[in-house]
């Protein structure tokens, strides 16, 4: 996930948000952890990307994002 928040640079990956202006963000599967054998091989960085909740939300077409999903800001 560092790696991820890195590459971010404190934006969404999505539509360029910057994070700090959000009140939370998800680390987003692009292909779900379902999907592999080794639930570890989901977590690459290529197959992560930091968006905002309003991305995630309507990737998901959510409302609102699930608690297990969501990372507030610290």
């Amino acid at each position: 996930k560092a790696a991820v928040l890195d590459r971010a640079q404190g934006h969404c990956e999505w539509c360029g948000v910057d994070l700090a202006l959000v009140k939370r963000y998800a680390i987003h599967h692009h292909i779900g952890i379902h999907t592999f054998r080794v639930a570890d091989d989901a977590h690459t960085p290529d197959n992560l990307s930091v968006i905002c909740q309003s991305c995630h939300a309507k990737h998901h077409g959510l409302g609102t994002m699930p608690p297990k999903e969501v990372m507030s800001h610290a």
